[in-house]
Parts: structure tokens; sequence; C-alpha cells
């Protein structure tokens, strides 16, 4: 049985409403080879005092991944 044009466009709008996901979770795997979930998580644990020792590399990776965490879709 074909596929009514309604049906094909319905199937395009769906698929194209997944973009803005994949394109989010792929920026979050890359900055998950920086920083782990796990890593991310223990410094999410920590005091400010804690933060504040941490090498300034890690604490930007630490920002950068809570700010891409907000831009979930």
């Amino acid at each position: 049985m074909a596929m009514k044009q309604a049906e094909r466009d319905a199937i395009d709008a769906s698929e194209a409403a997944k973009e803005p996901m994949r394109q989010w979770l792929g920026k979050m795997q890359d900055a998950d080879v920086s920083m782990p979930r796990s890593t991310e998580d223990v410094i999410g644990t920590m005091s400010d005092s804690q933060k504040a020792k941490l090498p300034e590399y890690t604490k930007d990776a630490y920002a950068a991944k809570v700010t891409l965490r907000g831009q979930k879709p």
C-alpha cells in the first residue's frame, strides 16, 4: 500500500523535530571526552572551597558542561 503524502509529511516533520536533540547529544558526546559524566557528578557534589582548588582547565570544562546541559532541547 502506498504511503499518502500527508503521512510522508508527518514522518518528515517528526524526523526534523528530532534533529536539535541529535545535535545536542553529539555535542554532549564530544564534551564527555574531556569530562565524563562521572567526573561531572563528583565535581557537582564538591563544596565551593573544594571547587576553587581545582585546576582552571577542569573548572572551565565543568562550566562548559553545565552550560551545555542547560541547552538541552
